[in-house]
């Protein structure tokens, strides 16, 4: 139960009691989603048959997902995904938090050891000193 700003209990509704013991929407689900509508899109305008399949495939195993039950496995596929995913992660975890990051920051390698930095755009060149290795190198923000 929760409770609202007026101090009264409120209950769940009973979807939300359903969907306590589904999976719900995920990572994998809101990729399939994307590829979806892109293989729609594509195969509407080139009125191609087998991409329009393909995006009724993976509208399928979206629901599929979505309502299943076995919660666990679901989120062990979900992070063997994720963790292949490299760097696509951050957008497929949490899309807006990755546009805003991408619009405001570079990352960078540090040629010695690899460790990345985060530098601000639009600052021309800058001196980076590496937080692993103590290197210094020259980018531009």
């Amino acid at each position: 139960m929760a409770s609202n700003n007026d101090g009264e209990m409120a209950t769940l509704t009973s979807f939300d009691r359903w969907m306590a013991h589904h999976n719900g929407p995920d990572a994998i689900s809101r990729l399939l989603l994307v590829l979806a509508v892109i293989l729609t899109g594509c195969g509407l305008y080139m009125r191609f048959i087998p991409l329009i399949m393909l995006a009724l495939i993976a509208l399928l195993v979206i629901v599929w997902r979505v309502l299943s039950t076995n919660i666990i496995q679901r989120r062990k596929e979900e992070s063997t995904i994720l963790n292949h995913a490299g760097f696509l992660r951050p957008w497929l975890a949490n899309p807006s938090a990755a546009h805003t990051e991408h619009k405001m920051y570079k990352h960078v390698k540090c040629p010695t050891c690899g460790q990345k930095a985060r530098l601000p755009k639009g600052v021309g060149k800058v001196i980076v000193t590496c937080p692993s290795c103590g290197d210094q190198y020259i980018k531009k923000g």
